[in-house]
């Protein structure tokens, strides 16, 4: 479980990276097609359907415009993926503290 953990927190930390040399929201395909790389590495289950809804926000808010359709914009789409970020992370440390639990 240990090795399951480190390797969703490493994960997580290579997807905040992306996040954060790519916060402006312009076409940027290789920032979304490396989102997108990064959430197929984790491991099935909670992380990994976290990390593909960033993925599909990030389609959206490195585009041209689609980052307009919705209410709060760029900024609102960034906080989501950021909050998203933060949430995996949670979810490392969780299954970190059940292993030491069990």
């Amino acid at each position: 479980m240990n090795d399951i953990v480190t390797e969703i927190e490493r994960i997580a930390d290579d997807i905040k990276e992306v996040l954060d040399k790519n916060r402006v929201a312009t076409p940027n395909t290789y920032a979304a097609s490396r989102l997108s790389f990064l959430a197929n590495l984790l491991p099935g289950g909670y992380a990994r359907e976290k990390a593909r809804e960033i993925a599909l926000t990030a389609e959206d808010f490195y585009s041209s415009r689609k980052h307009e359709k919705y209410t709060g914009g760029a900024p609102f789409l960034f906080a989501n993926m950021e909050g998203l970020v933060s949430r995996i992370k949670n979810h490392a440390k969780r299954l970190e503290k059940e292993d030491k639990n069990a």
